[in-house]
C-alpha cells in the first residue's frame, strides 16, 4: 500500500515537472516569435525608408545625397543655377576670371559673335556661361548680349555688375521644367561715374533639366568652365522680360 502511494507521488511529481518545461517552452516561443514581430517591422520600416548615399567632393567634404528621379531638381539647386547664370552672362568687368589669387588680373579680349550687321564681343566669362543654355536659344542670345554688351569694357573704363535682388520659388511648368522671376538691376560705372548708375534687369527665365555630363578629366581651364556650368544638370531654353510691381 505504502509502495503504491509512493509510486503515486512519484509520477504526479514527474507530471507537474514536464508541466513545468512544457509551460516554460512556450513562453520562451512566444518571446522569441514576438521579438522576430519586433525585428520585422524595423526591417519593413527600414526597407521603405529612402536610403541614404555619400558623395565625396572635390574639395574633400563627404556629404550626404537623397535618391531623386533624374527629371527633378531642388529649389535651391534652380535658384543659384539661374542665379549664377545671369551674373555671368550680364556682368562685364574687363577682366578674365582669376586663376590665381596672387596673379593680377588679366585683361579681357572678350569673344567676338557674328552679327547680321556685323561682328561685335561678349566677355570670355558669358561665353563659359552660354552653355548653359539650349542650342536653339543660345545664338540668339548671344546676338543680342553681343550688342549690348558695351566696347568700352575691353579697355577697362567701363563695368556692367548685376545685382540680384530677389530670385523666385521655381513654379513647376511640367516635369522637368520650371519658371523663375529674377529680380535685379544691372549696374553700370564708367570713368565718369564711380557710383554706378543702376538700371531694372527683371527676367522671367524658363529652365528645363538635362543629363548631367559624363565625369571626365579636365585638361583646360575652358573645359573645366564648361564642366561646372554643365554639373547642375539644367540648361535655359527661353528667356523674357518681367515687370516687377510697383512697391
Amino acid at each position: 500500500m505504502r509502495s503504491l502511494s509512493i509510486s503515486r507521488s512519484g509520477t504526479k511529481d514527474a507530471r507537474s515537472t514536464l508541466g513545468f518545461f512544457v509551460l516554460a517552452s512556450l513562453g520562451i516561443q512566444g518571446f522569441t516569435l514576438l521579438a522576430l514581430l519586433l525585428l520585422f517591422g524595423a526591417y519593413m520600416g527600414l526597407s521603405r525608408k529612402a536610403p541614404s548615399s555619400l558623395v565625396q567632393l572635390e574639395s574633400g567634404k563627404t556629404i550626404a545625397t537623397a535618391p531623386m528621379d533624374s527629371g527633378e531638381r531642388t529649389p535651391a539647386v534652380i535658384q543659384k543655377f539661374v542665379q549664377d547664370e545671369l551674373t555671368m552672362l550680364t556682368s562685364a568687368v574687363g577682366t578674365l576670371p582669376p586663376l590665381d589669387p596672387k596673379v593680377p588680373l588679366a585683361p579681357d579680349p572678350g569673344v567676338v559673335i557674328k552679327l547680321p550687321s556685323g561682328t561685335a564681343k561678349i566677355t570670355t566669362l558669358a561665353s563659359y556661361a552660354s552653355f548653359g543654355l539650349s542650342e536653339d536659344f543660345r545664338t540668339t542670345y548671344l546676338q543680342r548680349l553681343a550688342e549690348l554688351t558695351p566696347r568700352n569694357v575691353f579697355n577697362q573704363t567701363e563695368r556692367l555688375v548685376l545685382v540680384v535682388q530677389d530670385v523666385s520659388t521655381p513654379q513647376l511648368l511640367k516635369d522637368g521644367q520650371w519658371k523663375v522671376v529674377v529680380v535685379a538691376n544691372l549696374v553700370r560705372f564708367t570713368a565718369d561715374n564711380q557710383i554706378g548708375a543702376g538700371i531694372p534687369y527683371n527676367r522671367e527665365v524658363f529652365v528645363r533639366a538635362i543629363t548631367p555630363p559624363t565625369v571626365l578629366p579636365v585638361t583646360s581651364e575652358v573645359e573645366r568652365q564648361i564642366a561646372q556650368v554643365r554639373s547642375a544638370g539644367l540648361e535655359i531654353y527661353a528667356m523674357r522680360d518681367f515687370d516687377a510691381p510697383n512697391l
